[in-house]
């Protein structure tokens, strides 16, 4: 797998792979994968809607839960939901 830098190219598509997060646990990163929204209002969303996403170094008092670190197309993970449901 290839993450693309978020810092050096925005994200693609209308639906990515993001990861984000990325918090101090026991001295390694926690992060966390998801599948973001490019919205059409010009910021990143989760796919109900109910958290917003931004680039790194965009927004003043960004926190670490709520970055883009680094994403990739959707179909670099393919997953059928309807296996885990």
């Amino acid at each position: 797998m290839e993450w693309i830098d978020a810092k050096k190219r925005k994200p693609e598509g209308d639906v990515f792979w993001a990861l984000t997060e990325g918090r101090n646990e026991q001295g390694f990163c926690d992060w966390v994968i998801r599948r973001i929204w490019n919205c059409e209002l010009g910021d990143y969303r989760s796919l109900d809607s109910a958290c917003s996403y931004r680039l790194p170094e965009t927004y003043v008092g960004q926190s670490w839960d709520e970055t883009i670190w680094a994403w990739m197309p959707l179909e670099a993970i393919p997953i059928n939901d309807k296996d885990f449901q």
